[in-house]
């Protein structure tokens, strides 16, 4: 028969295991344990019909290779159509979440799914991922693996740090009130809210005696109360008591910088005052606790202290 008369086109697709592509390559071997070969054969059509035998050999001949490798015609197609099937549904590349940026936002692990979003209602808050693949919680000896986005939250911790835990008044001057702050800052975490409550052990006192400087109730006509602030600018109102500001506060209760309110008291009420509070997720939310202490010229000279303990409590 004429090769000139007849063209073949041999090519050798190699199909990677690893990376799930297929890729062409020139024919340089056969079949290994590792990777798919096969051979695809075009044979260009002719007017006559060409009879071969059936276990006629077709010759292949790789470029730079020694010699000439033969296999049976049948065998060729016979690895042509049992291959091509497994490359066909394997061109894509790997899937994966990538980072979107622009000057004015940032996607982080974008996804496209169903649906998904943050419900509320009288009784509950549910934030929701419909249409993830792959997600839930996977655990081995080893290691856990918490896949898909609902899981962000949980990767955050719940954090309360105070700015200064000691709070110093100084030398009190009758008549002349002296205050000091710290910070309060919040990270809710996996928590779909938080609330920080404050509460005394006692009055301002000597240690060791019975000897307080009482804890405010504001300017006479303005009474404030554990849970109502009110305006104590007056410098003949005596006491200790707290203002708040920031984020998160009871910002209708501390209208402003003159509202105060006297601090839940151990001995005399074991609830404390919530101070911050919020519904939802935060990250970093912060206010300022300002410390008033007044006294009048007749208070007994010493050293007076407490303890204010502020507890952070996660919502769900």
């Amino acid at each position: 028969m004429n090769n000139k008369n007849r063209q073949k086109i041999v090519q050798l697709f190699h199909c990677s295991i690893a990376r799930l592509n297929c890729l062409s390559h020139r024919a340089v071997g056969l079949l290994n344990h590792k990777s798919f070969y096969f051979l695809l054969v075009i044979t260009r059509k002719r007017n006559t019909p060409t009879v071969r035998s059936r276990n006629e050999a077709i010759p292949i001949t790789a470029a730079g290779a020694q010699g000439v490798t033969k296999i049976p015609r049948a065998l060729a197609r016979g690895i042509f159509i049992l291959t091509f099937a497994l490359c066909a549904f394997n061109f894509a590349g790997p899937a994966s979440a990538d980072t979107l940026i622009s000057p004015n936002y940032r996607v982080e692990m974008s996804n496209f799914n169903m649906t998904g979003g943050r419900k509320t209602s009288a009784g509950y808050t549910l934030t929701d991922s419909v249409g993830q693949t792959f997600q839930g919680q996977f655990d081995s000896a080893g290691y856990t693996v918490k896949a898909g986005f609902q899981y962000i939250f949980s990767g955050i911790p719940f954090t309360f740090t105070i700015s200064d835990l000691d709070i110093n008044l100084g030398s009190l001057v009758a008549g002349t009130p002296s205050t000091d702050t710290n910070t309060l800052t919040i990270t809710s975490g996996s928590a779909s809210g938080y609330a920080v409550t404050v509460i005394e052990d006692h009055q301002l006192r000597i240690p060791g005696t019975a000897t307080d400087i009482t804890d405010t109730a504001c300017d006479t006509g303005t009474p404030c109360a554990i849970t109502d602030a009110n305006v104590w600018s007056s410098a003949v109102t005596y006491g200790f008591g707290y203002n708040m500001s920031g984020t998160d506060f009871p910002s209708a209760d501390f209208i402003n910088s003159t509202y105060y309110r006297p601090f839940s008291n151990a001995e005399d009420s074991p609830t404390p005052a919530i101070v911050m509070s919020k519904s939802a997720v935060t990250t970093g939310s912060t206010a300022t606790v300002t410390y008033k202490a007044n006294v009048s010229g007749s208070q007994a000279a010493g050293t007076y202290e407490n303890i204010v303990q502020f507890i952070a409590t996660p919502t769900f």
